[in-house]
């Protein structure tokens, strides 16, 4: 009996602690949405890689990306593939994204 409770006891912990650890956010993930107050844009990265925009609460595109080791790029799947690559940095819940001249700044969409 003892042996069948311990056994319910552990798989009990493990699924809590799996169940758990998907709530957190990691702070250096891109995974989420991340809003631009001023352009009215929100941009949200998913975990399997696609994304999409929406502009002033429209969607607007979707996309393909690639996030590694500070850069990010994006390929939007219309008529014409097009792609596009960016300086990334996240820090403190704020996406900086830059190229040549232009910079954009996100903050992070919390639930």
């Amino acid at each position: 009996m003892k042996k069948i409770f311990l056994s319910i006891f552990i798989a009990g912990l493990i699924l809590i602690t799996v169940g758990c650890g998907n709530n957190k956010i990691n702070k250096n993930s891109i995974v989420g949405s991340w809003e631009n107050k001023k352009d009215a844009v929100v941009i949200t990265f998913e975990e399997n890689g696609n994304g999409y925009t929406k502009i002033e609460n429209q969607f607007y595109d979707s996309f393909l990306y690639e996030y590694k080791e500070g850069f990010l790029t994006i390929k939007y799947q219309t008529i014409m593939e097009t792609e596009l690559k960016y300086n990334c940095e996240i820090k403190d819940d704020v996406l900086t994204i830059s190229s040549g001249k232009e910079t954009y700044e996100y903050t992070r969409v919390k639930d």
